[in-house]
């Protein structure tokens, strides 16, 4: 089989390639080997080794350096066994660590025992804020109510909605369809469902306004009153002044008042997602992005809409204040901003992120919500946010967890490193690549840290600080060790599935001979250099020190994942299903699901779709805990005690 053992010189170093791969002979002594230098070359001595040919007799051996170095032999002939030390030196699997831990700052828990760890204290998109006061706040989002308490965030209903709105002893939340309310013991649907209600403003609880699409509904205490708006767009905004008048805006830059049964169009804007802040009957403000006039509006009464002195009005997608000459603004470019009647001010750490509502008690006390579990306070000085790994407006793509120990844990994807000590997680990306997607880690020790990038570059962390010790023209992906400092990396040349050995600031190449589909690269386990297993199109592929051999999976289909303890114990699943190699095939576990695979010592646990973690104890399966809301191949644990998933921003925890 044609293979490849193209040596990268790497960093600042002079290293000394391999001898070139010949037909017919061995490098000479004085072409040094990987590390060779005036000493005898990684696994040389005073002679150069002989080489072999493919499916020819050995070359001659080089003779020693005329400085009495010689090489590691000349690279061998195609076919020829590669010659690291240690070769076929089996590592022991990393020791179990069952202790139970969790991250001190911990977010919205899930009834299956999931906590959020990033970003806390949620991570799914919220649409609507209302506080009531310091310590009675209330969010909504798609799937969930939240409730802050003054200290800490709690999932109160699901699902949720669009909108909400409370007086502090009744809370209201609607949706397109639906409007339910808590009435201080529990939750009820509240209204006819044959309505439409989207958007919510409330006065008081008898004293309500709900809008969708063309129907507008008012509620006095007792009754529902609908009525039939021109309103061709999707309500974006609804403001109510009195149990008479009602603001409406759409999506298609639409402004209708509503007073006294009579609509009145004020125009269309050629903005968009119309929003509005009413503070009286004649003391309106109107903000529309994207609006040509560049303005945001304000209605003083009349039968038009004044245009404001507010720069870059058009920029702005929503408003709240507590007057004219106290508003916030969010702008699409600039972030939250605010207007004192005469200026228009950024504010400290003002750009939080994608923000799809905003609303305060006071000036001090003003909160913003978005995307991702975005949830930000004003206290009249700055924004603040719950702690972070990474920024609301950055996509982090988390797809790699590995770890020591249950405290001493990496997170990695896309650009972000992050590091778990027991007690918080901490951002500690490497800055030194622009761009960075990052895929594998593999954790050494806690002062040895290797992580891949998609672009070709490996990094290294001492404990301290970030280096690149090696770059290469391939797509890095999965890493795993097999001696200190050694180890090996699944990558790519376009579909070409390379595995790829490090020592020592050496990359050598070594061609599978297969291509595959799959971007990232693929999946790689090794237990030595002798035994190195790797996932392409037919299935999984053993290296044995000389050759790559092919283990078929049903239909051909390439190993997701790839995991073992020593030897020929190794596991590899797919999609749906999991399969044990028994020396000489894979036989497919009968009733597993396939998954996410990891294990330390000779425990195995399977994350699979239908939403479970499995464990093997080297004897039989159980089922340890159930994970309907994690993606089922970014799954860690280094032992029963705890387990992590990461995807997207998010970090989960559950402790069985």
């Amino acid at each position: 089989m044609q293979r490849t053992a193209a040596t990268l010189v790497v960093s600042t170093l002079l290293l000394v390639a391999c001898g070139e791969t010949t037909q017919d002979s061995a490098g000479s002594g004085t072409d040094a080997g990987a590390g060779g230098s005036s000493q005898a070359g990684a696994g040389g001595s005073a002679t150069g080794g002989s080489g072999s040919t493919d499916g020819g007799s050995a070359g001659s051996s080089g003779s020693a350096g005329s400085s009495g170095s010689g090489g590691s032999g000349g690279s061998a002939g195609s076919g020829g066994a590669p010659d690291f030390p240690g070769a076929c030196i089996e590592r022991q699997p990393r020791a179990c660590d069952h202790r139970s831990v969790k991250a001190a700052n911990q977010g919205i828990c899930e009834e299956n025992g999931w906590c959020l760890e990033n970003p806390v204290p949620y991570g799914k998109n919220l649409r609507a804020i209302y506080p009531v006061s310091a310590n009675d706040v209330w969010a909504v989002g798609p799937g969930d109510i939240l409730h802050f308490d003054g200290s800490k965030w709690s999932r109160e209903f699901s699902p949720g909605g669009d909108s909400i709105w409370s007086d502090g002893t009744q809370v209201i939340a609607t949706d397109q369809s639906t409007m339910t309310v808590f009435d201080g013991n529990q939750w009820l649907p509240f209204g006819s469902t044959s309505h439409w209600f989207g958007k919510l403003s409330a006065l008081s609880k008898s004293n309500l306004w709900a809008a969708y699409r063309n129907e507008v509904n008012h509620y006095d205490g007792s009754d529902w009153t609908v009525h039939t708006s021109p309103i061709s767009g999707k309500v974006t905004a609804v403001a109510a002044v009195s149990a008479t008048e009602v603001w409406l805006g759409s999506d298609d830059g639409e402004v209708y008042r509503f007073r006294d049964g009579v609509f009145t169009s004020f125009g269309s804007t050629t903005g968009s997602s119309v929003s509005i802040q009413a503070f009286s009957a004649n003391d309106v403000w109107i903000s529309s992005p994207g609006d040509a006039s560049g303005n945001v509006r304000h209605f003083t009464g009349g039968t038009t809409l004044e245009a404001t002195s507010i720069p870059d009005g058009n920029e702005v997608s929503l408003l709240w204040g507590n007057s004219g000459s106290d508003l916030f603004l969010v702008s699409n470019t600039r972030g939250i901003l605010h207007w004192n009647g005469t200026s228009l001010v950024e504010l400290p750490q003002g750009k939080p992120g994608t923000v799809t509502d905003i609303r305060g008690t006071s000036h001090s006390d003003v909160w913003a919500v978005g995307d991702s579990g975005l949830a930000v306070h004003f206290d009249g000085q700055k924004w603040s946010k719950p702690q972070a790994l990474v920024p609301a407006t950055e996509s982090a793509d988390l797809r790699k967890l590995d770890g020591t120990a249950t405290d001493d844990v990496w997170a990695v994807g896309g650009n972000l490193a992050a590091h778990f000590d027991g007690t918080m997680w901490t951002n500690r990306s490497p800055t030194l690549i622009q761009n960075p997607a990052f895929y594998g880690v593999w954790v050494e020790s806690p002062s040895s840290v290797y992580l891949t990038d998609a672009g070709g570059t490996l990094l290294h962390f001492d404990g301290t600080q970030w280096s690149a010790v090696a770059h290469s023209g391939l797509t890095l992906g999965d890493i795993v060790g097999v001696g200190p400092g050694e180890f090996w990396i699944s990558a790519r040349r376009s579909k070409e599935v390379i595995a790829v050995h490090y020592l020592n600031g050496v990359l050598t190449e070594f061609s599978v001979g297969k291509t595959v589909n799959a971007d990232p690269p693929t999946a790689i386990w090794a237990s030595s250099n002798c035994n190195v297993w790797i996932a392409a199109q037919g299935g999984a592929f053993r290296f044995d020190g000389t050759e790559w051999k092919p283990f078929a999976l049903e239909q051909d289909y390439p190993a997701q994942r790839l995991w073992g303890t020593q030897g020929d114990d190794v596991w590899a699943s797919n999609a749906d299903k999991l399969y044990r190699f028994d020396g000489s095939t894979f036989q497919l576990v009968e009733g597993s699901h396939g998954g996410d695979l990891w294990g330390c010592g000779t425990h195995l646990w399977s994350f699979s779709s239908p939403g479970e973690i499995d464990h093997f104890d080297g004897t039989s399966w159980e089922t340890v805990a159930g994970a309907e809301l994690l993606t089922p191949y970014n799954v860690w644990s280094i032992g029963s005690g705890t387990f992590l998933s990461a995807a997207g921003n998010t970090i989960q925890r559950v402790n069985p």
